[in-house]
């Protein structure tokens, strides 16, 4: 058995690192990784991801990544440094996904390889983090705040007005502001099945 007790650095591209993090038995040091090269996959990063939690390091912070959103989760879920590269989600991930992912990466984030139609259901903070990570957004909003929820009536106009598409409040949620805030707010409300 191979049994690493520190926290070494185990250097080289993203599937040598991975190889050799395969090879260890015991990783009880959490040794760090540092990823040469600008070839790594999101399988490659889950795999480390999963088998340290070690400081992940990207030497070239700008690859280009493309997968599904429960996957691109799970390669960022460990303690990846910096990723700058842009993200490709190619199914339709949850809010809780794509705040995840957006909160990994400071590239841009495309949906479905660009389609920025999907819906998004969540809180109001889950939806203005997602928000903020795509331009252009044109899905369907449900606001799943529970009913008593203290919401800014600027944050609620604010999801209003970066979609095209409906804003649904699924809860009986308490709006805070100025009244006309409050008054803009449910302007940008299209469905309010929680009065």
């Amino acid at each position: 058995t191979i049994v690493v007790t520190n926290a070494i650095d185990i250097n080289g591209s993203a599937a040598e690192v991975a190889a050799a993090f395969t090879a260890i038995d015991t990783n009880t040091g959490n040794a760090t990784a540092n990823i040469t090269g600008n070839d790594y996959t999101v399988a490659q990063l889950k795999a480390i991801n999963n088998a340290t939690t070690g400081a992940i390091v990207l030497v070239n912070s700008g690859v280009n990544l493309s997968d599904s959103a429960a996957d691109l989760v799970d390669a960022f879920a460990g303690t990846v440094t910096t990723h700058t590269g842009n993200i490709t989600i190619t199914d339709t991930p949850t809010v809780a996904q794509l705040a995840a992912i957006d909160a990994a990466t400071t590239g841009t984030i495309s949906i479905n390889g660009g389609a920025t139609s999907d819906p998004l259901t969540g809180t109001t903070a889950q939806v203005l983090s997602s928000l903020a990570s795509l331009s252009a957004y044109t899905g369907n909003i449900t606001i799943t705040d529970a009913a008593g929820t203290a919401i800014q009536a600027t944050d609620l106009a604010d999801v209003g007005s970066r979609t095209t598409g409906t804003v649904t409040v699924a809860n009986a949620i308490d709006l805070n502001g100025s009244a006309a805030e409050v008054a803009t707010a449910f302007t940008a409300i299209d469905t309010n099945t929680g009065n």
